[in-house]
């Protein structure tokens, strides 16, 4: 029957097991619940061919046309489909474990609920396909293109997605616990040859995926990517452990709400850093905007402040000159002003999640105002009331400047050793406010970090 025309022929319930029909014409043939187990279909042309129920298992189609073919619930396990064309096919229930879909074409294809488990699709074409509730457990799909899928609910556990498409895709609830992820691209940038093992994602929905299992290490995830819901386990590939790197701040905001939903507060509170971290670094002063040069308002306040006289109005010098310096050049001033203070704040806590930053700066500080104090030198008194007679004394003494230090840091003062000249009374003025405001940063960050 090899290159019979028998388009739109009916044959439903027939017995075509095994049979020969290589670049058969059987377009618009009815063949529900037909029984085509291991027949030859190579080229056949079933397009808007009715195969439903059909019975197609072990089927040699390679290179098949089935473009809107009815194929709901049809059994196509371990079918032959390499390069068919399937094209707005229907494929709703259908079985195709351990099928070959190879270079296949499926775009817009229904294959809700359908059954892929460990099918090779390597460079297969998913583009826009449905393939909600589809279970696809150790599938093989390098290279395959999945972007605008509606994979929602669908079963990924174990597959291949190396080098896959997935922009734009639908993944709200399905279950991502993929063994390989690698060169994955979610988005529209290209994979860089010399930067292997990325994972990008762009507008993508990942609300509620499973990703315990998912290998998203060095992953850039761009702004619209929706994660609220997903589930991230330490077992992901260092996805957490190596940070997700991103240069939005929208990203790491997604990343902690998702964490803090499913109750891992330790790890939001790090993309709390990483977020507030790449919010600061993404602030640019906007020098551009001001005036090449200095500008009328700078020179102005110039020579307002070189022309100050000391009397009852020189408080007002200061205002007067901050006001000519113009709007541009303030808005500048002070944006680089707010950058520096996010800085020192970074470094001082790490934004309040990395309270041993503040620990580490006390005893710094302690230990370079010893040093100060110990070079400078340190009055000491009488070292009790029974010796109440001694006289003062300086000394050199590192424990006696290190026991100072730690004492004006701790702003207890008990008075038994003063510093000496203005640079050691300097240097413990300072110390005192700098240990103050340490001391309550380190127990804020503490308190914040661990009462969660």
């Amino acid at each position: 029957m090899s290159e019979a025309d028998l388009a739109g022929a009916h044959l439903s319930e027939m017995h075509l097991s095994g049979a020969v029909l290589s670049q058969a014409k059987l377009s618009g043939a009815l063949l529900v619940v037909a029984d085509l187990s291991g027949a030859d279909l190579n080229q056949a042309n079933l397009a808007r061919a009715r195969l439903r129920s059909a019975d197609l298992s072990g089927a040699n189609l390679p290179d098949a046309d089935l473009r809107e073919a009815d194929l709901h619930h049809a059994n196509l396990d371990g079918a032959n489909l390499d390069q068919a064309h399937l094209s707005n096919a229907r494929a709703v229930g259908a079985t195709l474990r351990d099928a070959r879909l190879s270079e296949a074409t499926l775009t817009q294809a229904d294959l809700c609920e359908a059954n892929l488990a460990s099918a090779l699709m390597s460079h297969v074409d998913l583009s826009e396909a449905n393939l909600q509730d589809a279970l696809l457990p150790g599938a093989r799909l390098g290279e395959a293109d999945l972007s605008g899928a509606h994979l929602a609910y669908a079963d990924l556990s174990g597959s291949d997605l190396s080098q896959a498409n997935l922009y734009g895709a639908c993944m709200a609830r399905a279950n991502l616990s993929a063994e390989a992820l690698w060169d994955t691209d979610i988005g529209d940038l290209q994979v860089a040859s010399e930067e292997p093992k990325r994972l990008r994602t762009r507008q993508a929905d990942l609300e509620g995926a499973d990703l315990r299992s998912a290998n998203l290490q060095h992953a850039s995830i761009p702004p619209g990517t929706r994660l609220v819901g997903a589930k991230f386990g330490r077992s992901a590939g260092g996805a957490i452990e190596q940070r997700v790197r991103g240069d939005y701040p929208q990203v790491y905001r997604q990343l902690k709400l998702a964490l803090q939903h499913s109750g891992d507060y330790q790890r939001a509170g790090e993309f709390y850093y990483w977020e507030m971290r790449s919010q600061r670094e993404q602030g640019q002063v906007p020098w551009s905007d001001v005036r090449r040069g200095p500008s009328p308002g700078v020179r102005g306040a110039w020579r307002a402040l070189s022309k100050a006289r000391l009397s009852w109005r020189y408080w007002r010098l200061p205002f007067r000159a901050w006001w000519r310096l113009g709007h541009e050049w303030r808005q500048a001033v002070l944006q680089w002003l707010g950058l520096r203070v996010a800085w020192l704040f970074e470094k001082l806590c790490g934004y309040g999640e990395k309270p041993g930053n503040a620990l580490l700066w006390g005893l710094g500080t302690i230990a370079v105002c010893a040093i100060v104090q110990c070079a400078n030198g340190l009055g000491q008194g009488p070292a009790g009331p029974e010796d109440a007679s001694a006289a003062w004394q300086v000394t050199h003494s590192l424990g006696v400047a290190l026991y100072h230090s730690i004492v004006t840091f701790t702003t207890l003062g008990y008075g038994d050793i003063t510093p000496v000249g203005w640079v050691g009374r300097s240097s413990a003025a300072g110390e005192a406010v700098l240990g103050a405001f340490l001391m309550a940063l380190f127990m804020v960050c503490v308190a914040r970090k661990y009462s969660r």
